[in-house]
């Protein structure tokens, strides 16, 4: 008996001996992972954390990124209440900003731009991975969980054809507010050894680590990979996709709300540098996390195919009396401004609060 104890007493030790050790010395899993928060409009509230993008992955970049949300799960500092105009960014991960620091986002910036000479609060609510079909339910969470919302800005397509290329499907995840597994988590997920063990056994490949190695690794998958010249037949996914459009316009315009679309700038070009391809990891025929070995659609017809899910963004929202900002005729293919496929640096996020600023300056919004 007297042995068994001290057997017990000795793992129980061991055990919070090695989960000390794991939160002193190694780097804590990635929260804005999509895998880790999936189900959600909105983020966690009053979420802190810090991202390192490492220079030789993630060119552009500063080397800390702070990540804050307010109350609501936003993206963002808490709302003004003597805000005259209230906006909201609904977007994927290019939105999200995850390795742009807190106040270097494009959103951030355009917010400090629009409050010069007014009272203006921006909040973010990109979201990794998320297509139209997600933003349909942020759209309406945001709207009916955050009082007065004025303006959406929504800049979107890139995922919904990402999905399209690689025959994903993606009906929309979100539908509730706040996960259970992030408000009412199980003890044992609370275990940095439970989570580190649980990472090894699925070979776990979350698109954002904190320093951007893993898309390091995504970007050589690529490289090794057999190229495509010619895309898959878009029409079905595209003709989806603006009716999707039509049923988020619908949603905003039901809570008296204005709607703002941008189009989806990208790197994506004819004649990309070497430099340049060599920092592409998306546009696969398959699931990239699933799927080893996968062939990828050449730059140049990447950026025909974003070239048509922008001209039905600005088709479908000119159709029902919704401005459209063209991003991406002034960022795309401009190197300094991505750090990858579509994902902006500093000074890409500094371009793009610019043109909005001067887009919405000129409207007087």
């Amino acid at each position: 008996m007297k042995n068994s104890l001290l057997l017990i007493g000795s793992l129980v030790c061991g055990v919070a001996i090695a989960e000390a050790g794991l939160k002193l010395f190694v780097p804590e899993l990635n929260y804005l992972s999509p895998t880790r928060v999936m189900k959600s409009p909105a983020w966690p509230p009053n979420l802190s954390l810090k991202q390192y993008p490492d220079s030789k992955y993630m060119r552009g970049l500063g080397p800390v990124a702070r990540f804050q949300t307010n109350s609501f799960g936003i993206r963002g500092r808490e709302i003004d209440a003597l805000a005259h105009l209230r906006i909201v960014t609904i977007g994927g991960s290019t939105t999200q900003s995850g390795y742009v620091d807190q106040e270097k986002t494009w959103v951030a910036l355009l917010e400090k731009k629009l409050s010069k000479d007014r009272k203006i609060w921006i909040g973010n609510l990109g979201r990794d991975g998320y297509s139209m079909a997600d933003h349909i339910h942020q759209t309406q969470f945001v709207l009916t969980s955050v009082p007065d919302i004025n303006l959406v800005l929504l800049m979107a397509g890139l995922n919904d054809f990402i999905f399209a290329l690689a025959n994903v499907e993606n009906p929309g995840r979100n539908q509730v507010t706040l996960p259970e597994a992030i408000l009412f988590p199980k003890v044992w997920e609370q275990s940095r050894i439970y989570r580190l063990i649980a990472t090894v056994a699925r070979k776990d490949l979350d698109v954002m680590d904190q320093y951007g190695a893993n898309i390091q690794r995504l970007r050589l998958k690529r490289q090794k990979s057999k190229k495509i010249h010619e895309l898959p037949p878009l029409t079905d996914r595209i003709s989806l996709y603006r009716r999707h459009i039509r049923e988020l316009i619908d949603g905003v315009r039901s809570r008296d709300a204005t709607l703002i679309c941008i189009t989806h700038p990208v790197l994506w070009k004819t004649g990309l540098s070497t430099e340049d391809e060599a920092v592409l990891w998306l546009g696969a025929n398959d699931n990239i996390f699933e799927v080893e070995n996968i062939s990828y659609y050449t730059s140049s017809s990447l950026r025909g195919g974003m070239d048509h899910y922008n001209k039905a963004t600005a088709a479908e929202c000119q159709a029902n009396g919704i401005e459209v900002f063209d991003a991406s005729a002034k960022l795309s293919g401009v190197s300094d401004y991505f750090y990858d496929d579509a994902h902006l640096t500093e000074r890409g996020s500094g371009a793009l609060a610019d043109l909005l600023f001067r887009e919405m300056d000129k409207r007087r919004l």
